[in-house]
């Protein structure tokens, strides 16, 4: 991983106040109530969210709630592993820590709307 590319993790982790952490290409961390992902890939920023105790039956009430603009028009794909929603977008390589911090919680904020009772 590049120097840039480190600085970034390194400012979203200070912003999560979740610094010192180890920096790697790829990390996992379950920070109750939610999972991350995190994964680089070619100066460009995977980002995965999920809710560790959120239980989704289907992903179509989820989909009708998900909107493009509401994303920063960055892509979101949404996918169940296990009953458990996942939001996963490739953040943009001119992207900032400060952007991919927003990123997470926009992605946060979606997940808390849809987690609980989303399948009802």
């Amino acid at each position: 991983m590049d120097l840039r590319s480190s600085r970034k993790l390194e400012e979203l982790f200070q912003l999560l106040e979740k610094w010192p952490v180890a920096i790697d290409e790829h990390m996992e961390y379950h920070w109750t109530p939610y999972g991350l992902m995190l994964e680089m890939r070619e100066e460009r920023l995977l980002m995965t969210s999920w809710l560790l105790d959120g239980q989704i039956l289907e992903l179509k009430p989820c989909l009708a709630r998900w909107h493009p603009q509401i994303f920063m028009g960055v892509p979101q794909r949404l996918f169940t592993i296990k009953q458990n929603l996942m939001i996963s977008c490739l953040c943009p390589s001119s992207s900032e820590g400060r952007d991919w911090f927003q990123m997470l919680k926009l992605q946060q904020q979606f997940l808390d709307r849809v987690g609980y009772g989303a399948d009802s």
